[in-house]
């Protein structure tokens, strides 16, 4: 039984994301409500994406800023008028900062998609970017023992935590990781003291240098870009927007006038805290120059304000107590080398994501042949893809031909016929120009996987498509002042900002050949080229349209998802979809979801298939309420609905479908009628079960025998039953699609046959029932139309009544005097065990009123035929129900009952041979408790087929390993192993109360937690929820002290034990015995 634990996160008070534009923050803002909404974070936690208040605040400046607008809402949300740093008390806090654009994916560093998915199947599934991994890393690995206080990320790297810390006490907390000294030269390094606290910081220092920190193994400790500032430290850090001039790092010094001030949280925050710094060195910005060269290119004015900035820092941050910690990890920085990026999502850099698997394919549809160390992430893909290609995003038709080692992402070719050369590197952007007043400009760039967007072109070593630059001018015709407009300072030309790639043209459109031809020998045309309107790439970084972006990453998943769903239902696999219908509906793609449902329904031959689709339906319907509109459980006989429901009963499945999509468009638009719509859907799901389970009809044999004389009583008496394992696999639709297998018992209770019918022929023509229960009224039914409530379980006689017709002694077409031409029957029934009982009462009882009243009709019959009716009965009562109740009390001793998969429904039930001696031993052992608790949980068999229909993945091998138990309980009877049995009970009660949680209760658990060191095993009877608990005892005759034991249990007043006994006859049938 798969059994997945949550791992303990930090329940953030607030998540933030900062980011440089505000064009777009209201756009990642929705991101990060969609990812709440989905539950990667609890809905309690604020979240919000904080503009930056100017270009280059840097990520000092930007911490600064999104420190005070969290405070600002946590101050209002408290209702305070002005901010109020006890708002910090208490509260855990989280800002990740997006980072520089990323050539390699238009939504940044910070959503670079990644080959991710959740392993934990209850949450909607979604694409997994750089910012989910990292929130998870901080949430489960890294904050989750630490103070109240605020984390700090960057996402300009993939940082793999294999190792959870604690933060202690200390006011700043840096994460570092080792990484090979060669790596190390390019990032920054900590140089600590033995006590972890920090003494300098290193950036890009010399192989010499580096060794100086070495922690062994040519290995020192990186920068990972994690910081955490305790309480304390965070609200001197919220004070500093009072503190010119750093308050121009905020949105209310810049509403004050300010100017702005670029500041580093490395350069200019943790390196203040560094005690080997000296006071000189930072203020005068000497231990800053490292930090870029827009710094030595500053004006007069802005080196002032920078110095008089590094000064307050100094004067508020040296001394702070600023530790680093080691953490074993990775740290892969993204650059802006291709080859880079095409190595992280071909080798996984997070090797150590507990809650992750890495696939080769996510979330994507592809019917060519992939190669298996290729990665395709939402796309849908109809050509080969070759060995280390990585695809994402994309939509490629079959006529494409993709050559090795390549990256594609973004692309919509669905009838592009060219070859993409081997090493390149093809991205489509969708851009807004401002200037022209227009967005979802889509142009595609190439690269090749050598080139090096950043190296100057003077530089020998520089590429484009993988070729030098002189190389690919004399190729292509194209000259140097065609991409760049100062060629004279080569130094500053480079890949980046060269004008290469088309736009708009005034007469042809531009298509992906308009630069597939710089990297092949198809034919140039330069003209056109030199014609169109060109951006370079950088230019195409700076005018993505953000919100375009991700409405074409969901127009894909959406395309991928439809094919998922109909693939699952045509192909009947037992795949789960019911967390990417929970994405559907919060992305906003339900409707076409609905219509593949819809289709998959309408196209099927096969009632199952077809209730799955509608069930599926009902699940997507409750999945757009979202808790809004009631519960999913209620009637469902809205006239309104009449018309889908006959199609469905004829049998007509397409109009059925049609006339249901009819009538959902009328009652979709509002939240408390989707509730209603779920429910009429669920309805027809339970017509076409019906349907699938009278395919079983072809078992029920019956034929004619002599009828006993008139006023001549038959009796019918059967043991009750108990199950040891298999419970839920025999219910239908289950039983049918996965197969089912159940062990189980007829007993007598206190050595009585507990349920009982007794029928004769009358002369009037007229039924006459009662019941010896208590409280029982005699019914008379002398009119067909008082049959007509046989399908409500409540009203009075719906079992007889739908015995009657699933017999078919009567329907409910005939008037009542034409089908009783030869006279009546008079009925009486018995049960001496309690309602709700979880013996099986019911479906027993059924047995028995059909074996009497057949044999007072003259019919000649076999268990097997009563077996398949009562199976059919229970649909028609709107019950629901199995079969092992039936083949349990009907026949005797131990037996195992099966269904196969598919159609037609047959049961078989195989006897099992049991010695005397083990037979004995379970007589001795085997108490019945009754629990003085009546079963009240009515809508758990709803529940679990609900579950089932939706194929819970969960749900889905719990009930393969309940068949599988059916069969080692069955082996372990025969074997006389009652250990073995009990320990079979044990797995079978788990995976009870796994498949139905409601199955138990408190005063139960205490039951089960008493009797546990006397028992073998124990499990509740039938569903489970109250009535009677089966215990199989390791000593015998332990009745009296069981009894004794159990009454002085608090709450347990009603409790009675009883004794139990193999019944060895099963269903006896009398003539003559009134």
């Amino acid at each position: 039984m798969m059994n997945h634990k949550n791992n303990k996160k930090v329940d953030w008070t607030a998540v933030v994301l900062t980011c440089q534009s505000k064009d777009n923050a209201h756009q990642f803002q929705i991101e990060l409500e969609t990812r709440q909404r989905k539950g990667y974070f609890p809905r309690s936690t604020l979240v919000l994406t904080v503009e930056d208040p100017k270009d280059h605040v840097g990520s000092g400046g930007a911490t600064l800023n999104a420190l005070l607008v969290i405070a600002e809402h946590l101050s209002a949300k408290r209702g305070f008028t002005v901010v109020n740093p006890d708002v910090l008390h208490n509260a855990h806090i989280l800002v990740l900062h997006m980072g520089r654009d990323f050539a390699f994916d238009p939504l940044g560093r910070a959503f670079a998609t990644l080959p991710l998915a959740l392993k934990d199947s209850s949450k909607p599934i979604g694409l997994v970017s750089n910012l989910d991994v990292l929130i998870e890393n901080i949430s489960s690995m890294l904050a989750i023992d630490s103070p109240p206080g605020v984390w700090v990320g960057s996402l300009d790297l993939f940082l793999d935590i294999e190792e959870s810390i604690k933060v202690g006490t200390e006011d700043v907390c840096a994460i570092i990781v080792p990484a090979p000294i060669d790596y190390a030269k390019c990032h920054g390094v900590f140089e600590v003291d033995k006590k972890g606290r920090l003494l300098d910081m290193i950036y890009q220092g010399s192989d010499e240098k580096l060794r100086q920190v070495s922690l062994g193994k040519d290995t020192v400790p990186v920068i990972s870009g994690v910081m955490f500032f305790n309480t304390k430290m965070a609200e001197k850090m919220i004070s500093f927007h009072t503190m010119p001039p750093l308050d121009a790092c905020t949105y209310m010094g810049l509403d004050t006038g300010s100017t702005p001030i670029e500041l580093s949280i490395f350069f200019d925050f943790m390196i203040a805290m560094c005690l080997n710094v000296t006071q000189e060195s930072f203020v005068s910005g000497e231990r800053s120059v490292p930090y870029g060269k827009s710094r030595r290119r500053m004006t007069p004015e802005k080196a002032r304000l920078l110095r008089s900035a590094r000064g307050v820092l100094w004067q508020q941050l040296h001394g702070t107590v600023a530790v680093a910690r080691v953490i074993k990890g990775k740290h892969s920085y993204m650059n802006d080398l291709a080859l880079v990026h095409h190595r992280h999502m071909l080798s996984n850099p997070f090797q150590s994501a507990k809650s992750y698997n890495w696939l080769n394919q996510c979330h994507a549809k592809v019917t060519g042949i992939q190669s298996e160390d290729s990665v395709v992430i939402n796309s849908t893909v109809t050509c080969d893809i070759p060995k280390k290609t990585v695809i994402s995003h994309s939509n490629i038709g079959s006529g494409m031909t993709i050559g090795d080692n390549c990256i594609i992402n973004g692309v919509d070719l669905p009838n592009f016929e060219q070859t993409i050369p081997s090493n390149s590197v093809i991205s489509s952007f969708r851009i807004r120009l401002p200037t022209m007043g227009c967005g979802g400009n889509v142009v595609t760039t190439i690269l090749g996987l050598q080139d090096d967007v950043m190296l100057s072109i003077s530089s020998p070593e520089s590429t484009f498509v993988n070729i030098p630059w002189c190389e690919f001018f004399k190729r292509t015709d194209i000259k140097k002042e065609d991409l760049w407009e100062n060629v004279s300072d080569l130094q500053n030309c480079c890949l980046l900002n060269a004008r290469l790639f088309p736009v708009f043209h005034p007469l042809h459109p531009i298509t992906a050949s308009d630069v597939l031809w710089f990297a092949t020998n198809i034919e140039s045309n330069v003209e056109k080229w030199r014609q169109s309107w060109r951006l370079s790439l950088k230019d195409i970084l700076m005018f993505v349209d953000v919100s375009s972006e991700f409405a074409w990453r969901r127009q894909v998943f959406s395309k991928v998802t439809e094919y998922k769903v109909e693939k699952t239902l045509s192909g009947k696999f037992d795949n789960g979809l019911g967390n990417l219908y929970i994405s559907a509906c919060i992305d906003g793609y339900e409707g076409q979801i609905l219509n593949v449902l819809d289709s998959v329904a309408i196209n099927s031959n096969d009632p199952g298939m077809a209730a799955r689709s509608l069930a599926n339906i009902a699940d997507v319907l409750g999945f757009m309420v979202e808790s809004r509109g009631g519960l999913r459980s209620g009637p469902a006989g809205n006239r309104q609905w009449a018309k889908a429901f006959n199609y469905l009963e004829k049998g007509k499945i397409p109009e059925g479908v049609m006339a249901l999509t009819e009538e959902r468009n009328k009652w979709i638009g509002r939240v408390d009628l989707l509730v209603r719509t779920a429910r009429h859907y669920e309805g027809a799901a339970q017509i076409l079960i019906r349907k699938a389970v009278e395919t079983g009809k072809e078992f029920i044999r019956l034929s004619q025998a002599t009828a006993p004389p008139v006023d001549t009583w038959i009796k019918a008496t059967c043991p009750a039953r108990i199950d040891f394992s298999g419970g839920w696999s025999d219910t239908p639709p289950i039983s049918y699609e996965n197969g089912g297998k159940v062990t189980n018992m007829a007993i007598k209770v206190d050595g009585k046959r507990p349920i009982g019918a007794k029928a004769r022929r009358i002369a009037e023509c007229k039924i006459i029932f009662r019941s010896l229960d208590k409280d029982a009224v005699e019914i008379v039914i002398d009119d067909v139309n008082q049959l007509k409530d046989y399908n409500q379980p409540h009203a009075p006689g719906a079992l007889i009544k739908a015995a009657l017709i699933c017999s078919e002694i009567l329907n409910l077409e005939t008037p009542l005097e034409d089908q009783l031409t030869n006279g009546g029957y008079e009925i009486v029934s018995w049960s001496d065990l309690p309602r709700g009982s979880g013996l099986g009462t019911s479906s027993i009882l059924a047995g028995a009123i059909l074996a009497a009243l057949w044999t007072a009709a003259g019919f000649k019959y076999t268990v097997k035929d009563i077996h398949h009716t009562i199976l059919y009965l229970e649909q028609m009562l709107t019950t629901g129900g199995g079969w092992q109740d039936q083949v349990g009390g009907l026949c005797p001793g131990v037996k195992i009952g099966s269904t196969k998969k598919g159609f037609p429904v047959e049961i078989k039930s195989k006897q099992l041979k049991i010695s005397e001696r083990t037979e004995a031993e379970l007589n001795e052992r085997l108490l019945l408790v009754y629990t003085g608790k009546t079963r009240l949980a009515k809508n758990l068999l709803q529940n679990v087929i609900r579950n089932w229909f939706a194929r819970n993945p969960n749900i889905v091998q719990t009930l393969q390993e309940l068949v599988a138990t059916a069969e080692k309980c069955a082996e372990c009877f025969e074997k006389g192993d009652l250990a073995g049995i009990g320990e079979c009970l044990k797995k079978y009660w788990q995976m009870k109360q796994f498949v139905a949680p409601g199955c138990t209760t408190i005063w139960i658990n205490e039951m089960l937690e008493a009797l546990s060191p006397l028992a073998h095993g124990m499990c509740m009877a039938g569903a489970g929820g109250g009535g009677f608990l089966y215990v199989l005892m390791i000593d015998p005759d332990m009745h009296e002290m069981v009894n004794n034991m159990l009454i002085n249990l608090e709450g347990l007043t009603d409790v009675s034990v009883h004794r139990t006994e193999m019944d060895k006859d099963g269903l006896i049938v009398t003539v003559g015995d009134d």
